[in-house]
Protein backbone atom coordinates (compact mmCIF):
# COMPACT_ATOMS: atom_id res chain seq x y z
CA UNK A 1 0.00 0.00 0.00
CA UNK A 2 2.88 2.68 0.79
CA UNK A 3 4.00 1.56 -2.85
CA UNK A 4 0.67 2.78 -4.54
CA UNK A 5 1.06 6.35 -2.94
CA UNK A 6 4.76 6.88 -3.55
CA UNK A 7 4.39 6.22 -6.78
CA UNK A 8 1.29 8.02 -7.42
CA UNK A 9 2.68 11.09 -5.42
CA UNK A 10 5.68 10.83 -7.84
CA UNK A 11 3.32 10.33 -11.18
CA UNK A 12 1.44 13.59 -9.41
CA UNK A 13 4.73 15.50 -9.12
CA UNK A 14 6.31 14.81 -12.94
CA UNK A 15 2.75 15.55 -14.36
CA UNK A 16 2.96 18.99 -12.00
CA UNK A 17 6.28 19.84 -13.31
CA UNK A 18 5.60 18.86 -17.09
CA UNK A 19 2.56 21.45 -16.53
CA UNK A 20 4.69 24.09 -15.27
CA UNK A 21 7.32 23.86 -17.79
CA UNK A 22 5.02 23.44 -20.84
CA UNK A 23 3.70 27.04 -20.00
CA UNK A 24 7.00 28.64 -19.15
CA UNK A 25 9.17 30.72 -21.18
CA UNK A 26 11.34 27.17 -21.05
CA UNK A 27 8.42 25.43 -22.78
CA UNK A 28 8.05 27.89 -25.60
CA UNK A 29 11.98 27.12 -26.12
CA UNK A 30 11.78 23.83 -26.92
CA UNK A 31 8.51 24.55 -29.14
CA UNK A 32 10.77 26.97 -31.14
CA UNK A 33 13.30 24.70 -31.47
CA UNK A 34 11.43 21.45 -32.12
CA UNK A 35 9.67 23.56 -34.93
CA UNK A 36 12.44 25.16 -36.66
CA UNK A 37 15.98 25.38 -34.60
CA UNK A 38 17.79 27.80 -36.78
CA UNK A 39 14.41 30.28 -36.38
CA UNK A 40 14.95 29.90 -32.35
CA UNK A 41 18.71 30.74 -32.88
CA UNK A 42 17.72 33.92 -34.64
CA UNK A 43 14.83 34.71 -32.09
CA UNK A 44 17.69 34.64 -29.35
CA UNK A 45 17.01 31.11 -27.52
CA UNK A 46 20.55 29.48 -26.67
CA UNK A 47 19.91 26.34 -28.10
CA UNK A 48 23.00 24.23 -27.02
CA UNK A 49 21.87 25.71 -23.20
CA UNK A 50 17.86 24.45 -23.51
CA UNK A 51 18.69 21.11 -25.07
CA UNK A 52 20.82 20.38 -22.19
CA UNK A 53 18.42 21.91 -19.57
CA UNK A 54 16.09 19.52 -21.39
CA UNK A 55 18.19 16.67 -20.70
CA UNK A 56 19.19 17.36 -17.67
CA UNK A 57 15.35 17.53 -16.42
CA UNK A 58 14.00 14.86 -18.02
CA UNK A 59 16.90 12.46 -16.02
CA UNK A 60 16.27 13.83 -13.15
CA UNK A 61 12.47 12.68 -13.71
CA UNK A 62 13.65 9.09 -14.41
CA UNK A 63 15.96 9.48 -10.55
CA UNK A 64 12.54 9.55 -9.20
Amino acid sequence: MYYFFVMSGAAGLSLLLTAFLSHSRFGFALRCIKQNEQAARMVGIDVFQTKVAAFVISSALMLL
